[in-house]
């Protein structure tokens, strides 16, 4: 039986943690411009109505700033699934790369390595982070609940839909009507889900590389079709995201930061593998596209049309 050999990482000095911790910062930034477009009901490229947004509606800056803590710790509770797991390799902090779209953001952490990582458990590895994203992302939908109670900075959600998670989180005592933390927390599902989507090097990618090696590419390949096609199935104002997502799918094709161990792996563990993952994503992948929140905020002063 061939051993897999780990090749270790130069422990990274405090530029990559810089370039780290401003590339998160800026994505943040991309995240809660976008959220303002989506409170005003506006483009993303709308400048002078987002100004005129901010104007008149001063204090959605407590809004913001829950929003905003709530994704980065998400952003960062998915990362530390993946450190959880990486053993005594240590391939640095991530780079956060920031494509905001019309309506969401597209955010993503990506860990810069020198040479794929030889992980004895390359699949726990790659579920780990969205599944730590997930629990994070349930907490700020539920700690809402207990806070943020007067903002009128709302969105609604549809609970008719018949997504079964959109269920689980109405019997929990979620509401109709989402503030910013619990928007951060809706966010959060949508991000782990897309990168549950087996495609490539996409965290669900490495845990179908780990099962099925021999069916990785082709179900990459439909996956990314399947994805491609539903964005263009959509309005354009909601499509331009989903189009941002299939092209950062793509280039989840052309790499594969895990190696894929040689050692042998045992049934039950495979089996509890795939009772996480099928799972998360088939529920949450109903849920960004049967449940995507519709600001209700009153617009008051704020025109439609803005004199340029």
């Amino acid at each position: 039986m061939e051993s897999v050999t780990e090749s270790k990482q130069t422990t990274p000095g405090s530029l990559a943690y810089t370039l780290s911790g401003l590339s998160l910062l800026f994505a943040i930034l991309c995240a809660v411009w976008t959220y303002i477009a989506w409170l005003s009901n506006s483009s993303i490229l709308d400048f002078a109505r987002l100004h005129l947004f901010l104007t008149h509606h001063g204090d959605v800056l407590t809004s913001l700033g829950a929003f905003s803590s709530g994704l980065a710790t998400i952003l960062l509770a998915h990362e530390l699934g993946h450190a959880l797991m990486a053993q005594n390799e240590f391939d640095g902090p991530p780079l956060w790369l920031p494509a905001p779209g019309l309506i969401l953001p597209s955010l993503g952490g990506v860990q810069t390595t020198q040479t794929p990582l030889a992980l004895k458990h390359p699949g726990w590895h790659a579920l780990l982070g969205p599944l730590l994203g997930v629990v994070a992302s349930l907490c700020c939908l539920l700690i809402g609940q207990l806070i943020l109670l007067d903002t009128p900075y709302i969105l609604k959600i549809d609970f008719s839909s018949q997504a079964l998670l959109i269920q689980l989180l109405g019997q929990f005592g979620l509401g109709l009507e989402l503030n910013a933390l619990q928007v951060a927390g809706w966010m959060g599902l949508l991000l782990s889900g897309l990168q549950l989507l087996p495609i490539g090097a996409t965290d669900g990618g490495q845990v179908l590389r780990t099962l099925l090696p021999g069916l990785h590419l082709p179900v990459s390949l439909m996956t990314l079709v399947a994805l491609t096609l539903f964005a263009f199935s959509l309005p354009m104002k909601v499509a331009m995201t989903w189009w941002v997502w299939a092209g950062f799918s793509v280039l989840h094709l052309f790499g594969n930061p895990v190696k894929a161990s040689q050692t042998q792996r045992g049934l039950g563990s495979q089996l509890v593998l795939v009772s996480l993952w099928l799972p998360l994503v088939i529920g949450i992948t109903q849920v960004t596209h049967l449940a995507i929140p519709e600001p209700v905020i009153p617009e008051a002063d704020v025109s439609r049309k803005v004199e340029l």
